[in-house]
C-alpha cells in the first residue's frame, strides 16, 4: 500500500517507528502474526536509534507488550511470559504488562500463579476493573465456580451495574464448592452490595428514603 511504501521515505525516525508499530498492530488485529512480527522488528530497530528518554520509555513498553502478545498468539507461551515478566519488572505500574503476564500464565496452565498475583493486585487496587475481569477468567480456568462469580460481581459493581453484580454474588453463594472463609466473604460482600444499591436508589429518588 501507499502507507507501507511511504514509510521508508519519511526522514524522521520517530514517524517511521510509529508507522511500523501501527502496521504491526493492524496485522495483529487481522491475525497476520508473522507480518506483525516483521513490522514490530522494524519498529524495534528504529527504536534503538532514538534518543528521547521519556518517549523511549513509553515506546519500549508498547513494543515489549506487543512482542509478548504476538508470542502468545504463535503459541510461544513461555517466551510470552518471559517478555511480560521482564516488562513488568521494568514498569511495575503498567496494567498492560500485568495483563500480558497473566494471559501468558493462563496459557501455560499456571493458574494458581495467576490467581495469587491477581488477588494481591485486587487488594492493592480494588477499584480497577481490569484485575477483577482477569481474576474471574483465572478462577474460571481453575474451575472455581463460586469465586469466578464473586470476581465477576466485583467487576460489574465497579461498572455500576448493581443488579448484575448482586446476581453474580447470589450465584456465587449458591454454587457450592467454596470453603468457609470464601463463603463468609461472599455473604458479607453480597449484603454490602445490596445496601450500596439501595442507597444509590434512594439518592436517585427511585425508592422512598
Amino acid at each position: 500500500t501507499l502507507f507501507r511504501s511511504g514509510l521508508s521515505k519519511q526522514p524522521q525516525i520517530g514517524k517511521q517507528l510509529e508507522g511500523f508499530y501501527g502496521l504491526a498492530l493492524i496485522d495483529q488485529r487481522q491475525g497476520k502474526i508473522d507480518q506483525a512480527e516483521a513490522n514490530l522488528q522494524q519498529a524495534r530497530s528504529l527504536f534503538q536509534k532514538t534518543s528521547s528518554q521519556s518517549a523511549s520509555q513509553k515506546q519500549s513498553l508498547s513494543l515489549d507488550i506487543t512482542a509478548s502478545e504476538l508470542a502468545l498468539a504463535k503459541g510461544k507461551n513461555e517466551e510470552a511470559l518471559q517478555i511480560a515478566q521482564a516488562t513488568l519488572r521494568a514498569y511495575p505500574q503498567s496494567y498492560a504488562a500485568g495483563a500480558a503476564m497473566i494471559n501468558a500464565d493462563l496459557a501455560l496452565g499456571r493458574t494458581n500463579d495467576a490467581i495469587t498475583w491477581l488477588k494481591a493486585r485486587t487488594r492493592l487496587q480494588p477499584n480497577e476493573i481490569v484485575w477483577w475481569g482477569l481474576l474471574s477468567k483465572a478462577y474460571d480456568q481453575a474451575k472455581n465456580v463460586p469465586m469466578r462469580h464473586f470476581a465477576l460481581g466485583e467487576k460489574y459493581a465497579l461498572e455500576g451495574a448493581w443488579p448484575s453484580a448482586i446476581e453474580q454474588l447470589k450465584i456465587a453463594r449458591s454454587a457450592g464448592g467454596s470453603d468457609y472463609y470464601q463463603g463468609s466473604s461472599i455473604d458479607a460482600r453480597l449484603r454490602e452490595m445490596q445496601r450500596q444499591y439501595q442507597d444509590e436508589l434512594k439518592e436517585q429518588g427511585k425508592i422512598p428514603g
